[in-house]
């Protein structure tokens, strides 16, 4: 975030901080309940949403050196991305073309060519099917033709973008993101270490746990004995740019930072910011390092969730690894998992119950309002 739109963003903040007050949307909302059970619903989701946009599926220096592999799977899609000898980073599906294996299973590897454990086809890094045994009862293939299917991968902001249900098109991030993209150079994700990475499978919708991040409503009751300590009840403030948003929330000492010159007035050190990357990435940034979470559905009942923690640079002792160590389990274990995934299932286990037709969304809570109608857009087609 470049440092002019900082210091107005803080000042707009302190307006409200100082009124006790907080931003609020225009009016209330309505989201049918139906939306998270609806396999119909689902299906649509996953054949707009998760395979036509840019959907962040990792970090670059997840794949270090030629060789290198990363699988996961998205809303139904495998996905396998590898650096090529040359290299080069590409995305293809995890997917043999001779009878459909997945060719990699692990979540990360190294390889020197891509042999599927079935019957053994082998394809080089590049996705070129280098050798079929017994090649001669295959008469009518055409090894140029069944190369790996590939789909557009970039990278930006130190990620992996991929398109999965994409074909001959490229991927132009900073052109999806908009005026988001130019916030995020300036805080130099690129340069970011991944230190940890979480994945786990959760009972819930998708949906519920991106509707969990883009409210501050909650936080006084869920985050009660965890971080709700650390941040004031005034005082936010929200803004979207397309389908994508920028919320920030005013921590403590934001008055005591604000009384400070305004050259010294640093955003992080009081305030938290929040970005939702249409549609399933959340972006923490903390004071002093940054949570990327990217939430894809598994089925209408539950959810894959993937946490990255990127800290500034690598670590240099061990004193250093265990303080990241505690700070992030504080954040996923006590925070995340423990009351935003959980308050998630609890929720998607009353869902079929025919207590409510819609759930009801306050002023307070707008930018879920703003989420769930830019998905009506997507659906519709309507951008």
């Amino acid at each position: 975030m470049q440092r002019e739109l900082q210091l107005r963003l803080m000042e707009r903040l302190l307006t409200h901080v100082e009124a006790r007050t907080t931003q609020v949307g225009d009016t209330e909302g309505r989201v049918p309940v139906r939306n998270y059970v609806s396999a119909e619903r689902l299906a649509a989701e996953e054949q707009v949403l998760f395979r036509t946009h840019p959907l962040v599926v990792g970090r670059v220096s997840e794949l270090p050196e030629p060789g290198s592999s990363l699988t996961c799977e998205v809303a139904g899609v495998p996905l396998l991305v590898v650096r090529d000898g040359a290299g080069d980073l590409r995305a293809f599906l995890n997917v043999c073309r001779h009878r459909g294996s997945r060719l990699v299973n692990e979540p990360c590897g190294r390889h020197k060519a891509l042999v599927c454990r079935y019957h053994a086809w082998t394809y080089d890094l590049a996705g070129r099917l280098l050798h079929v045994p017994q090649r001669e009862s295959f008469p009518c293939v055409e090894q140029e033709d069944l190369g790996l299917v590939q789909v557009p991968l970039s990278t930006r902001h130190g990620f992996l973008w991929v398109v999965p249900g994409g074909r001959g098109c490229s991927v132009d991030v900073d052109a999806y993101l908009g005026p988001v993209s130019e916030d995020l150079a300036a805080f130099s994700l690129d340069s970011h270490h991944l230190h940890r990475k979480v994945v786990t499978r959760r009972h819930a919708n998708w949906k519920l746990l991106i509707d969990a991040f883009l409210e501050g409503y909650h936080v006084k009751s869920l985050h009660r004995d965890s971080v709700y300590r650390f941040f004031l009840e005034a005082g936010s403030l929200f803004e979207h740019f397309g389908p994508h948003m920028r919320s920030v929330g005013a921590r403590r000492n934001f008055a005591e930072a604000c009384a400070q010159p305004r050259e010294s007035w640093d955003i992080r050190g009081c305030t938290t910011v929040f970005y939702h990357l249409f549609p399933n990435s959340i972006l923490v940034f903390h004071p002093d390092w940054v949570t990327h979470i990217s939430v894809v559905p598994d089925g209408t009942d539950h959810l894959t969730y993937t946490h990255h923690m990127l800290i500034p640079a690598a670590p240099t002792s061990d004193a250093e690894r265990a303080h990241w160590d505690r700070t992030f389990q504080l954040i996923e274990e006590r925070v995340f998992q423990a009351e935003d995934l959980s308050i998630a299932e609890s929720i998607q286990a009353t869902l079929r119950s025919g207590a409510d037709e819609h759930f009801r969304i306050g002023r307070l809570e707008y930018p879920i309002q703003h989420f769930h109608e830019a998905i009506e857009r997507a659906l519709t087609g309507c951008r």
